[in-house]
């Protein structure tokens, strides 16, 4: 059997094959109304927001956890890399008459390794805002897109709780399943706590060796 097209193995953002691939196939399953709203409570339940909060949506894709943050109505703001899930996300958004901001990131390559902690992205601009985090406040967010938090500028202490989601869990190697569903962590948690979140933690069922997770950069990172 002859391979694909190297084109045809790109899993990048905003790469047209990618998004292509996602908006016709694995949307049916991820964007699903009964996926999201079966997941949705949890968030309400266990970030226990209020209509004061605001949202950041970082990773948005085509919009369907925004949206649902709206029509609860939360102030949230989506964002992504890719244009196409963003024309997607408005399109749907207009046909619901709710009225949501979407904005383009952008990171890129060269911005994920830092080849120039002078480039303009990492820098201070005239009239920039911080935007203020108190206790409660939720931002989702696309590891690649939130390089650092400001620091605590207030008198008042900050925690900052960060979970990860793997909705893609099912169709990772074996080898990385198997290091991700072993990280239950159970003595981590009280068993009232686990029982929250127990329903989002991946599970393996498989036996192959788990992948070392290596941490250590390279070289070319130092």
């Amino acid at each position: 059997m002859n391979d694909p097209p190297l084109e045809f193995l790109r899993t990048d953002f905003g790469h047209k094959v990618y998004d292509s691939w996602y908006l016709e196939h694995a949307r049916h399953n991820f964007e699903a109304p009964e996926f999201i709203e079966k997941h949705f409570p949890f968030y309400e339940k266990a970030l226990q927001l209020s209509e004061t909060d605001i949202i950041l949506d970082a990773g948005c894709g085509i919009g369907s956890y925004t949206r649902a943050f709206a029509r609860r109505g939360y102030h949230i703001v989506g964002m992504d890399l890719s244009p196409n899930f963003l024309a997607e996300a408005e399109k749907i958004t207009q046909r619901e008459n709710l009225e949501i901001e979407f904005v383009l990131g952008d990171y890129g390559e060269a911005l994920q390794r830092v080849d120039n902690a002078d480039h303009p992205a990492y820098q201070h601009f005239p009239g920039e805002v911080d935007i203020p985090v108190k206790a409660g406040d939720l931002v989702i967010g696309d590891s690649r897109l939130l390089h650092a938090s400001h620091g605590n500028q207030s008198d008042e202490r900050r925690t900052v709780i960060t979970l990860w989601y793997h909705p893609f869990f099912a169709l990772l190697p074996a080898e990385m399943q198997a290091h991700i569903g072993r990280l239950r962590q159970r003595l981590a948690w009280s068993d009232a706590d686990w029982a929250r979140i127990a329903e989002l933690a991946p599970i393996c069922k498989s036996d192959v060796e788990p992948l070392k997770w290596n941490r250590n950069p390279g070289p070319e990172l130092r």
